[in-house]
């Protein structure tokens, strides 16, 4: 039976992608390691994809109430720190984050800026903030020629996603099959067992 590599397409704005994230992490090893860390700006497959709505996510206030529950409930389920509804900014801008996450390539920082976001309600477009939680100087790395490389980088990813037919955050790639949601985790999970 193979281990197809699964895939794992985020943003940092997104809390849903947090919430995997955090499950990937505790997952055994052997499960762990089957992901790849693929960042991408969510705001450009939503522009994609609704062209009137701009780079946000259209939402009722209904919807808003019920994500912000459904959240919570996530976290106190998975005993994920959750700072709740209260954020200051939300969603966060991520753009210098996914940039320093690619050229890092460490799951480690990645889960760290997640939970700076979403557990610690922390700026994570700050270079301050973002140079402690990666243990180095992260102006200096997004200024420098790997710098513009991410730039690059998160652009092709993003193109990567529209044309894989993603529409949001998180979803995981097993070959060729999509699945979405952090609900979808074990789905995929089994889907790359099979494959």
């Amino acid at each position: 039976m193979g281990q197809a590599t699964i895939e794992f397409w985020y943003d940092f704005a997104s809390p849903y992608a947090c919430i995997a994230a955090e499950r990937i992490m505790a997952l055994p090893d052997a499960d762990r390691n089957r992901f790849s860390w693929r960042p991408f700006l969510l705001g450009a497959v939503f522009a994609h994809h609704d062209p009137d709505a701009g780079n946000h996510q259209r939402m009722s206030p209904a919807a808003r109430a019920n994500k912000w529950r459904d959240l919570e409930r996530l976290c106190a389920r998975y005993a994920i720190g959750w700072f709740g509804e209260g954020l200051r900014v939300y969603p966060p801008d991520s753009l210098r984050a996914l940039r320093l996450a690619l050229l890092l390539d460490r799951p480690t920082f990645a889960l760290a800026v997640f939970r700076a976001a979403f557990a610690r309600d922390q700026d994570i477009s700050d270079l301050q903030v973002l140079g402690s939680l990666a243990g180095t100087d992260a102006a200096s790395l997004l200024a420098g020629p790997e710098g513009e490389e991410g730039k690059r980088q998160l652009r092709r990813n993003s193109d990567e996603a529209i044309a894989a037919g993603i529409f949001g955050a998180p979803s995981f790639l097993v070959g060729g099959e999509l699945f979405f949601g952090q609900d979808r985790l074990d789905d995929a999970l089994r889907w790359g067992q099979s494959a």
